[in-house]
């Protein structure tokens, strides 16, 4: 069966995570309709309350995050993806027919521990088929997901809840998701861990016939030398003393939280989480209450009036989508091309952009907050600005991640800072910021609910500072800790270098293995390769030039 092509595998993960931020941030689109007495359809939740919803789901996906980034270093990272999105998506959709509000916290907990299976390990496959000087460009595209997904989700729970019931919202992208993690785990050949490093663990090939066929097509995206590069094979022994698999999870956190860039950079991130993840879920609820309300003042709702405010909150919704996804997408390109114009193996440039686009998103989520119920238009510009500033931070964070830790560690890594930036940022900030709010209403230190929450809103520029600050901290540490990062090759016996210039179409290299002592990398010519007897031998997808690692083979040589 012929396995997918690179780039298309890089749409098929794109479009996953856009439908992981769609089912994500749909619920803040439809919070103003579950807070409805259930007379009204809704659960007559509290602010508190409905900041649990998508705190709940941070909590699980935070928890899970180090799991699955364990098994992501250890498995077969398609079929963890596959796994995952089943249970995301089975737990949205049965989400939908909940009766009481447990039963959907239930269900939003689930959907976080499916969710975290695919975004920690998404990324590490992108590393493993594209080499550095390629790979910022590549992200950039798939994390243009998060602010498109996430304004997809404000606008579809916006619409599906105006036209058909809220709960219509959840029921849509389901079907859809299944379908594209089914084509990904059936036609995508999984790459070799660091393969695009030029360093490789190739023991984990070597002893599987199963697996010699993906070794050898992952060899297709290596430029060879005219020369053999051997690549030796440790012994079991020295497999179960030195591989990332035997070493055990404890190991691999401690060297991951030994790289100081690393932890400063996940401090920073934990930031913008905090902020993103309060503004995200309470942002529309906020624009609604000090907007939409004020069309239901004269006293109690009619048709006429019901139908006013229902309108008003899917223009927010609108509203407030668009402009996550324009500012998204275009501060995840910016963030990108600035990280590629700068950044160098000797300088800080991906910090310093992370901390002065928080620093100038400071005043501008300050102000946006301060003029919503003043100047609504006024309210949309700083909300514009400051949600363009943040989106500059998502490359390059994901970048210096990738390139200071070792690619045997990277899911671990990704499990790590996923589960410590949402366990104090957006794990945090809904409930948190709806507490606050209630607690001031229940004070009377607060006029309104929407007065409570305007003042519950405002730490969250605060935040926005303290995460600059982090950034310029990593600053310090991060050319040091990628070139030390660089410098270790190899790692072990196991963990070996591979020429590191890619080459896409034509394979000027192939591996044989020699009765599993050693490994070689040969060079070949462009012509299709043939079997004993003289005839082509047929190639998974278009010709490339690879032997599959047989022992039969006529290039088997013993040392």
């Amino acid at each position: 069966m012929a396995a997918f092509p690179r780039a298309l595998s890089v749409v098929v993960l794109f479009g996953i995570n856009l439908l992981n931020y769609i089912d994500r941030w749909t619920v803040a689109g439809v919070l103003s309709d579950m807070q409805m007495q259930p007379s009204r359809g809704g659960f007559g939740i509290s602010d508190a309350e409905g900041g649990l919803l998508t705190s709940m789901f941070i909590l699980t996906y935070m928890v899970f995050s180090p799991v699955f980034g364990y098994f992501g270093d250890r498995m077969n990272r398609t079929a963890i993806i596959f796994i995952g999105v089943a249970a995301w998506s089975s737990a949205v959709f049965v989400g939908s027919f909940a009766t009481t509000f447990p039963q959907l916290l239930a269900c939003r907990a689930m959907v976080g521990v499916g969710e975290a299976s695919y975004a920690n390990v998404a990324p590490t496959l992108i590393a493993d088929m594209y080499p550095i000087d390629e790979r910022t460009r590549i992200l950039s595209f798939y994390f243009v997901a998060v602010p498109v997904g996430s304004a997809l989700g404000f606008i579809l729970g916006g619409q599906a809840s105006l036209y058909l019931g809220w709960r219509w919202a959840f029921r849509i992208t389901p079907g859809i998701s299944l379908f594209l993690a089914s084509l990904l785990c059936v036609f995508m050949r999984e790459p070799p861990r660091g393969l695009s490093d030029g360093r490789v663990h190739v023991s984990e090939y070597a002893n599987s016939n199963r697996d010699s066929e993906s070794l050898g097509a992952a060899a297709t995206v290596l430029h060879g030398s005219d020369e053999a590069v051997p690549l030796p094979v440790a012994s079991s022994e020295e497999v179960a003393s030195n591989s990332s698999s035997a070493k055990g999870w404890w190991h691999d956190v401690r060297d991951v939280w030994s790289v100081r860039s690393f932890m400063w950079s996940t401090f920073g991130l934990t930031s913008v989480t905090f902020v993103m993840g309060a503004l995200a879920q309470w942002g529309p609820s906020y624009l609604h209450r000090v907007s939409c309300s004020k069309l239901a003042s004269g006293g109690a709702l009619n048709a006429s009036t019901s139908a006013a405010v229902a309108a008003c909150k899917s223009d927010i919704n609108l509203i407030f989508g668009l402009i996550s996804c324009v500012t998204g997408v275009a501060g995840t390109f910016l963030g990108s091309a600035l990280s590629r114009t700068y950044t160098t193996e000797r300088n800080a440039a991906d910090a310093i952009l992370c901390a002065l686009g928080l620093l100038v998103a400071t005043p501008f989520v300050f102000l946006g907050v301060y003029f919503a119920p003043r100047d609504a238009t006024l309210a949309w510009v700083m909300i514009f600005v400051a949600e363009l500033m943040l989106g500059i931070i998502w490359v390059p964070v994901t970048a210096m991640l990738l390139y200071v830790i070792s690619p045997l560690q990277r899911a671990t890594a990704s499990g790590m800072q996923t589960m410590f930036s949402h366990l104090f940022g957006d794990a945090s900030s809904p409930v948190l910021v709806g507490y606050i709010a209630d607690s001031l209403v229940h004070s009377g230190a607060a006029a309104s609910r929407s007065d409570a929450l305007q003042q519950a809103l405002y730490p969250a520029a605060l935040f926005c500072f303290l995460g600059a600050l982090c950034f310029g901290m990593a600053t310090s540490y991060l050319a040091e800790d990628r070139r030390t990062q660089n410098s270790v090759v190899p790692l072990n016996k196991s963990y070996s270098q591979l020429p590191s210039s890619p080459m896409i179409g034509s394979l000027p290299a192939r591996v044989v293995n020699s009765s599993k002592s050693s490994l070689e990398l040969v060079s070949v010519s462009p012509s299709p390769p043939s079997t004993a007897a003289g005839e082509p031998l047929a190639t998974a997808g278009a010709a490339t030039g690879v032997d599959s690692l047989d022992a039969r083979s006529t290039d088997l040589r013993r040392r």
